[in-house]
């Protein structure tokens, strides 16, 4: 993918986010790669296919996703830190 692709894919995205979730989103980098990817704790791979064909990683800190999970579900998750169970509602 040409970098001047890569632009494309910030603004939907951030547009998409704030009115599906009602929360600000702020991209702290947006890179284009074609080898080995490092990526965040959590990540969202998204397949294009048509004209442009590729994949487009969106990297989340740990906290981020659960704060969005807790959004989605209407409630607050945080970790824990001992126990089976990933996360909890409070």
């Amino acid at each position: 993918m040409k970098q001047e692709f890569l632009e494309a894919f910030p603004i939907p995205a951030k547009l998409v986010w704030e009115k599906e979730l009602g929360m600000d989103l702020e991209f702290l980098d947006v890179e284009l790669s074609s080898s080995r990817f490092d990526g965040e704790e959590i990540n969202a791979i998204i397949g294009v296919s048509g004209n442009l064909k590729g994949n487009v990683i969106y990297g989340f800190r740990n906290s981020s996703a659960l704060a969005i999970a807790g959004q989605m579900m209407g409630s607050v998750l945080k970790r824990r830190t001992k126990s089976a169970a990933p996360f909890s509602e409070n």
